[in-house]
């Protein structure tokens, strides 16, 4: 089953499409999975100071074929792969450095590079640009990460520190539970796993090679990954 936004929203004359699929609108039965799987490794959304401090991969080194056709059709560009995806991270800048000081604290706070917070509000909301009164997805997922009302409680304003912390509480908890299905993966494929995941959810994670397959626009990790690293090198974060 796929789950698209089609919402589209209108900003001058710039259209801003949200077609981001998240994990939290997994099917109930995915999502009972990973909530088994927080019992027995006894995560939590609120995640403890180790979990805060550990290593979770290098968003740097995480290999990325960037933004697919569909996705860099968002924008209307001519090019495709990561320089699709510089372009989309590069057009939400401004916007995104409203929340550039919340984003750094958040990811300090939780051992998560900046920088792909930033990527993951630019796939999801495009830096709020594609929310209407901090509402995505048919009005089911709230705020710059998306975070969905069916499988959480929000938390926060829609562009508050509070929601992401919520939100990368969130991923961290899909980083880890791809780090326990896939031990002898490396960390940056962890990593970039944990990102697909967040996606569509662990189970669908199969293989390294089909990571994106079924994940929106079949690009979601590696669109990702691209567009943090443009932050990372580009964006100041």
């Amino acid at each position: 089953m796929k789950w698209m936004k089609r919402d589209c929203r209108e900003k001058g004359n710039k259209q801003y499409k949200s077609r981001s699929r998240v994990a939290r609108r997994l099917q109930k039965a995915d999502w009972l999975e990973y909530q088994q799987d927080t019992i027995k490794h006894g995560w939590t959304e609120s995640s403890t100071r180790q979990q805060r401090t550990m290593s979770y991969g290098d968003i740097m080194k995480a290999d990325t074929t960037g933004a697919g056709p569909e996705t860099s059709r968002q924008d209307k560009l001519s090019v495709t792969g990561v320089a699709a995806s510089h372009a989309m991270a590069h057009t939400d800048l401004s916007s995104m450095n409203q929340y550039k000081s919340i984003i750094t604290q958040v990811g300090n706070e939780k051992g998560i590079a900046p920088a792909l917070i930033a990527g993951i509000i630019s796939r999801e909301s495009r830096a709020g640009n594609a929310l209407n009164n901090g509402w995505g997805d048919h009005g089911n997922a709230w705020g710059l990460m998306q975070v969905d009302k069916r499988y959480h409680t929000p938390q926060g304003g829609w562009n508050s520190k509070e929601h992401l912390s919520q939100g990368t509480d969130i991923l961290i908890g899909f980083i880890l539970a791809i780090r326990s299905k896939f031990p002898n993966w490396t960390a940056e494929q962890q990593l970039k796993g944990g990102i697909a995941a967040y996606n569509f959810g662990v189970k669908n994670v199969q293989t390294l090679d089909g990571m994106d397959i079924g994940t929106t626009g079949n690009d979601y990790s590696s669109d990702v990954v691209a567009r943090s690293q443009w932050y990372k090198t580009d964006g100041g974060f």
